[in-house]
């Protein structure tokens, strides 16, 4: 159990909605890499260091090849595509006791936000948009 900050990245639904593309949404190429790998970067940037990321049966093995040196990566499968709080609870066992904060790995979220979340995280300050 690791009480650091930890970025859940929800990866483990269906994804339905992607139509006419065959390719996971998150797997999708986007400017030379995967959606997911470009977002992780981005958080990485910004300095989160330990990821949780739950993913599914299809994508799992191209999830777990994400790496960025001095990062912790951590991956979970939802058995069941049975929602976002499923999803947690499928990482339940690695985030007790410790706060996180969850994304969706399909988001696409400018980076100076994640780095204004961290500073004030790190402050210990009210984080508002």
């Amino acid at each position: 159990m690791n009480k650091d900050l930890a970025v859940v990245i929800l990866a483990g639904g269906v994804g339905k909605r992607f139509l006419p593309f065959v390719t996971d949404k998150r797997l999708f190429p986007f400017q030379g890499e995967t959606i997911i790998a470009r977002n992780v970067g981005k958080l990485v940037t910004a300095g989160f260091t330990r990821f949780v990321i739950v993913t599914n049966k299809v994508n799992d093995a191209a999830i777990r090849s994400i790496e960025r040196p001095n990062v912790s990566i951590e991956t979970v499968v939802q058995n069941d595509p049975n929602g976002m709080a499923d999803a947690l609870l499928a990482a339940s066992s690695l985030l007790l006791g410790g706060p996180m904060l969850v994304v969706n790995a399909e988001d696409m979220v400018d980076e100076s936000l994640y780095v204004s979340l961290i500073t004030r995280i790190r402050k210990r300050q009210p984080f508002v948009v």
